[in-house]
């Protein structure tokens, strides 16, 4: 209980970081998804992104909820993605108000019934089944 699989982003190249930056956004073609088959709470799962790669996964487009699809695990596990409640709204983890154009909760695929927000303790989020999001405490 609290401790998920996760999937974590990359940018490809700092270049690319740089020149799009000052676009506001950078192309999903700059950036890779990794799958990570670790059991993290979602902290650690951020920590263990924000070391080895960039961050926990931001949705911000229908083409990353396929791909997500695409690279998650098989069987309905779950997995971290770095949305949170920071208790006033929702939030990514990857910080930066210049990457985000527009907004990105049309791309929310929540599950039934979701966010619940359980016993006021689930604050951070994963995806269910590769594709639905539940909000889930975010540790033990």
């Amino acid at each position: 209980y609290g401790k998920f699989l996760h999937v974590c982003t990359v940018h490809c190249t700092v270049f690319l970081q740089i020149v799009f930056y000052r676009f506001s956004t950078l192309p999903p073609h700059s950036r890779e998804y990794h799958f990570v088959n670790q059991l993290m709470t979602w902290t650690e799962a951020q920590s263990y992104c924000r070391e080895h790669f960039t961050d926990l996964v931001t949705i911000y487009n229908s083409d990353i909820n396929q791909l997500l699809v695409s690279i998650g695990p098989r069987i309905n596990d779950w997995a971290w993605i770095g949305l949170y409640d920071d208790r006033y709204s929702w939030k990514w983890s990857m910080e930066g108000k210049l990457f985000y154009v527009g907004s990105t909760h049309e791309f929310l695929i929540w599950a039934n019934g979701q966010p619940d927000c359980v016993n006021a303790k689930e604050y951070c989020v994963a995806l269910q089944g590769q594709t639905q999001m539940n909000d889930r405490p975010c540790g033990p």
